[in-house]
């Protein structure tokens, strides 16, 4: 039997390991297929989805034009929440529009826009940037 003390150190070790393996992967820039926009979005317009821990939305124009915004408030980093009429925060009642544009409360400035794009091959891209990097 390992015993408690063996769970602790295991626990320590595994912390340890992670603070440092962690960083090294999250600084790289990546794309991530979703899928195809039928697989994305099915009979809607928009979709709210968490990539890599990051909360973003993606937006469907008519056809295949895309966008997508981080889904956190410009003004104190709370979550946002999709509703029926744009983006609303919970926080101090903030409201962003679907073009990411604040339209009531506190925050003045527009949502992070993140890069989205269709392949010719019909799959919805999404390139997130290190975390340090992200506008």
């Amino acid at each position: 039997m390992i015993g408690i003390a063996g769970v602790a150190g295991f626990g320590a070790i595994a912390a340890i390991l992670a603070h440092y393996v962690r960083p090294v992967v999250e600084r790289h820039a990546r794309t991530i297929d979703l899928g195809t926009i039928d697989e994305v979005f099915g009979t809607s317009r928009r979709r709210a989805l968490t990539l890599s821990g990051e909360p973003i939305i993606i937006v469907r124009d008519e056809g295949v034009d895309l966008r997508a915004y981080s889904m956190r408030c410009t003004h104190a980093g709370c979550p946002l929440e999709l509703r029926d009429n744009g983006i609303r925060c919970s926080c101090h009642g903030g409201a962003f529009d679907l073009h990411g544009k604040p339209v009531a409360g506190p925050p003045k400035r527009p949502l992070p826009s993140i890069p989205v794009m269709v392949s010719q091959q019909g799959r919805v891209l999404v390139h997130l940037s290190p975390p340090g990097e992200r506008s």
